[in-house]
């Protein structure tokens, strides 16, 4: 051992203080395994603190008191069918059986505050299976995780990087070696959780696997690098859709997400020349390459008062772009063109068409939902481009989120969850992606690794 090496040992180690790696470090707590995370950013959070907060779940109480009536079964049936079942049905199906329990785990015995959102359904999913805080920020689930991690006596090492796993002889995993103050600390541990999500900071990995979305701005967490997909694979795992990803196509100037409500409730994209190019509700992912391929310029959401009014009162970052003048007002068509130089004519035909398509129940693009359309003056303009949020290929795992070999067999004593593993958002590009599928898989993976951490964890306490 080098002189400048510490060694510590416990029982379970979790790489990675996002969602996954809290659900992951409380489960396997509960267990009473002897639990340490370690977070090389300075603070738990990452791309959970930048999301909404969405966890889809059938089935939950909460459902069953606003009277919907959902399942498992046709929870899977919406995210593989958004997929073109390209996911693994078993995998899929798997955490659609475990998303009830999820969610009131979450909420009773964690005391995590999530609701029903019931003012809109969202992408991918037939009936209202979001859960969600009420202030529908991320923060806010990540303060409750914090507080639960408090409450279960989880230490947290944060400004602490993972460089390595260690094995044994057999290729086993037995710990992993960090750094801290300058320092390589050998942590042995007889379980490691890898819950330090994607490759989406990581332009290298984009460039090899997400070609077509490297380019464009990244709004996620800086610490998404790729590490644990690479320290997996070299374990001889399997990668598995690694091109897929999550971005959104309409993100304000400030950053903030032009609500994809504004669309589902009837709302339309533009591009600079005042024209429609493709149907919308196709997801706020699924239509990035649809904007890329059309334009390299900024697009415009355009909706009318009653859309406005009815997302700004639920959503208070939309409220927020609303008080921020971010999202601009036009009584008039000649108004509505003036505020960012579009074309008035094209626009008005534009806007025509759309009418047209509305009382057709079908556009040219094949868009066959219009909300509360069609749009009535006045009307609501916002600038906005796209952005990359997460990735969702990684490791394949087993229904243990246990990493793969191409024998089939597990890594022993290796789990990965979150952005680390594959997701259940298919192969193709943002096309998969169903809303929710991040914090899904985040939160499922790694509760359910937690728990399977029991069976041979000494259970100091």
């Amino acid at each position: 051992m080098r002189p400048a090496e510490r060694s510590t040992t416990t029982d379970v180690v979790v790489v990675g203080g996002g969602a996954c790696g809290m659900a992951a470090a409380i489960a396997a707590r509960q267990q009473d395994a002897e639990v340490v995370m370690l977070e090389k950013e300075p603070d738990v959070g990452g791309n959970t603190a930048l999301s909404t907060g969405s966890v889809p779940a059938a089935g939950t109480r909460f459902q069953a008191a606003a009277g919907i009536e959902d399942s498992p079964e046709l929870m899977a049936e919406d995210i593989l069918q958004r997929t073109g079942y390209q996911s693994d049905r078993e995998l899929v199906l798997h955490l659609c059986n475990e998303s009830r329990g999820l969610v009131e785990w979450l909420v009773d015995e964690l005391g995590v505050e999530l609701d029903l959102v019931t003012d809109y359904k969202h992408v991918g999913h037939s009936v209202h299976r979001l859960h969600a805080p009420a202030s529908r920020e991320g923060a806010d689930l990540v303060r409750d995780l914090r507080q639960a991690m408090k409450d279960f006596e989880v230490p947290v090492r944060v400004g602490v990087p993972v460089v390595g796993l260690l094995t044994g002889d057999d290729g086993g995993v037995v710990g992993v070696e960090a750094e801290k103050e300058g320092q390589r600390v050998r942590i042995e541990a007889q379980k490691v959780i890898l819950a330090s999500n994607g490759f989406a900071a990581n332009r290298e990995m984009l460039r090899r696997y997400c070609p077509d979305i490297a380019d464009a701005p990244y709004f996620g967490a800086p610490g998404n690098t790729g590490e644990g997909i690479e320290w997996g694979q070299r374990l001889g795992a399997l990668i598995d859709h690694m091109g897929a990803y999550q971005g959104y196509a309409a993100v304000s100037p400030n950053g903030i997400l032009v609500s994809w409500t504004t669309i589902e409730k009837g709302g339309i994209i533009v591009d600079q020349g005042g024209r429609r190019f493709g149907d919308e509700t196709s997801g706020y992912s699924a239509f990035v390459p649809e904007v890329q391929r059309h334009t390299d310029g900024p697009i415009y959401v355009i909706f009318d008062q009653k859309i406005m009014e009815s997302v700004r009162d639920h959503e208070p970052r939309f409220r927020g772009l609303v008080e921020g003048g971010i999202v601009r007002k036009a009584s008039t068509l000649d108004d509505l063109a003036a505020l960012h130089d579009l074309p008035r004519d094209d626009l008005e035909e534009t806007l025509a068409r759309y009418d047209e398509a509305v009382r057709a129940e079908v556009d040219e693009f094949g868009r066959r939902d219009f909300g509360s359309a069609p749009l009535e003056s006045p009307l609501y303009i916002v600038q906005a481009s796209t952005g990359l949020f997460h990735t969702q290929g990684g490791l394949k795992i087993n229904t243990n989120a246990q990493p793969l070999r191409a024998d089939g067999s597990p890594i022993d004593n290796l789990y990965a969850g979150g952005g680390v593993a594959v997701g259940i958002s298919g192969a193709d590009g943002g096309k998969g992606y169903s809303s929710g599928n991040g914090l899904l898989t985040a939160l499922g993976w790694g509760k359910i690794a937690g728990e399977h951490t029991s069976g041979s964890t000494r259970g100091r306490r």
